[in-house]
């Protein structure tokens, strides 16, 4: 929120699910609270990363609020509320509540959205960009402008008991319409995209502005769409996106889609490391076998690998993607065609447990070092790319068809 915080008891900046996240200490009762907003008879979102670390209330884990009074459609409060022996999200008006039906697990980032629209009174709650559940209220929020408070709801103590939220909570935005379930989906689960396009060529176009660093790379006019990257084949030429927490995140669904332009069929096209030399937990996610064809691979003991088919060099265009998931394993994309899948030995996917770098076209010190796995050479790739997306979800063959064909 562009908006000046406070705090009642100062939490801490920690690593959160991008660059810094607060966290809050039930145990000693910390929150923040902003200066007044207005959500009275209006539509609006409310959505946030969130990592809860214990479930230690008897009910409520409150993650914000706006509640100047005690009574039906003037105390807004989105918490954690535990259920017997599960918790689930809450959407509360005071008595004209929306529950959640998934379970909220521990120690995982969690992407949770709230959203209100004041025609239909239609509540609904969104858990990692997918509908968990909806319903209709009695009425629209009606309370005056008051403070947000972050982390815990004072005014429901009496009912609720202590709701101080345990964990961290990032990226928390409050938005005064109704966001759709598409951008919702987008905001959760599209971890970072880059058009290579001209003046935003280093400029992450997703929801989390991620940061990038590159090292002898040109830009070229004639990308697949509008400009691409250009890398030159020398062991300095890279591309590097960092604090990618989705992929450090073991068996969290992943997609990477990308347009390459090759100027031969060797070396690393996507590198993913705990380190930004390509080094600690590193892996070849995409590049060449030893004859040409093109190869996803994942780590899960071991790597794993998918091969597919030569991939014909400039000036053609091929769009690939590496999908994994728990349900379909691993599978490569190559202009909407699925030419490679296997479910043997994929069927978990072993991260490295903290944020990754993804290196584009260069394996950086990883080379020789880190698992080869089926490729033929981690050396530097020599060739264009263009339209990078990483998602955190597995994509479907009709998303798959949509970025083929747009």
């Amino acid at each position: 929120m562009d908006r000046q915080v406070a705090s009642a008891k100062s939490p801490t900046f920690v690593t959160g699910y991008v660059n810094q996240a607060v966290s809050f200490g039930a145990n000693v009762n910390q929150s923040l609270s902003s200066s007044p907003i207005s959500l009275t008879t209006t539509s609006f979102t409310i959505d946030a990363w969130i990592y809860p670390t214990r479930f230690s209330n008897t009910k409520d884990h409150s993650i914000v609020g706006i509640c100047p009074k005690d009574s039906i459609h003037e105390c807004l409060y989105l918490t954690v509320r535990r259920n017997s022996f599960y918790c689930n999200l809450y959407f509360g008006f005071f008595a004209d509540d929306c529950q959640g039906n998934e379970i909220i697990q521990i120690n995982e980032w969690i992407h949770v959205a709230f959203v209100f629209e004041t025609n239909s009174l239609t509540q609904s709650i969104y858990l990692n960009g997918k509908l968990d559940a909806n319903r209709t209220a009695t009425g629209s929020f009606q309370a005056t402008s008051d403070n947000v408070t972050i982390g815990n709801v004072p005014l429901i103590n009496p009912y609720s008991g202590s709701n101080y939220f345990q964990g961290m909570i990032d990226k928390l935005a409050i938005t005064g319409r109704e966001k759709s379930a598409c951008e919702i989906l987008e905001e959760a689960t599209l971890v970072a995209y880059f058009s290579f396009n001209s003046r935003v060529e280093l400029i992450d176009s997703g929801p989390n502005s991620l940061s990038v660093v590159r090292q002898s790379v040109s830009f070229v006019s004639n990308g697949h769409s509008f400009q691409a990257i250009s890398f030159n084949g020398s062991t300095y030429s890279y591309f590097q996106i960092s604090d990618l927490t989705s992929l450090g995140i073991s068996n969290r669904p992943f997609s990477i889609s990308l347009w390459i332009r090759p100027q031969n069929l060797s070396g690393t096209l996507v590198h993913v490391s705990s380190n930004s030399s390509g080094l600690g937990w590193c892996v070849p996610f995409l590049g060449f076998t030893t004859n040409g064809s093109i190869v996803a691979q994942i780590s899960n003991s071991a790597i794993r690998s998918a091969v597919g088919p030569l991939i014909p060099l400039a000036p053609i265009w091929s769009h690939i993607v590496e999908i994994w998931s728990p349900t379909n394993r691993l599978r490569l994309y190559v202009n909407n065609v699925l030419v490679a899948s296997t479910t043997a030995m994929t069927i978990s996917y072993t991260a490295s447990s903290v944020p990754n770098y993804a290196t584009l076209a260069n394996s950086v010190s990883g080379a020789g070092v880190c698992g080869l796995g089926l490729l033929g050479s981690m050396g530097p790739y020599n060739g264009d790319i263009d339209e990078l997306r990483i998602y955190s979800r597995e994509l479907t063959a009709a998303d798959i068809c949509t970025l083929y064909t747009t």
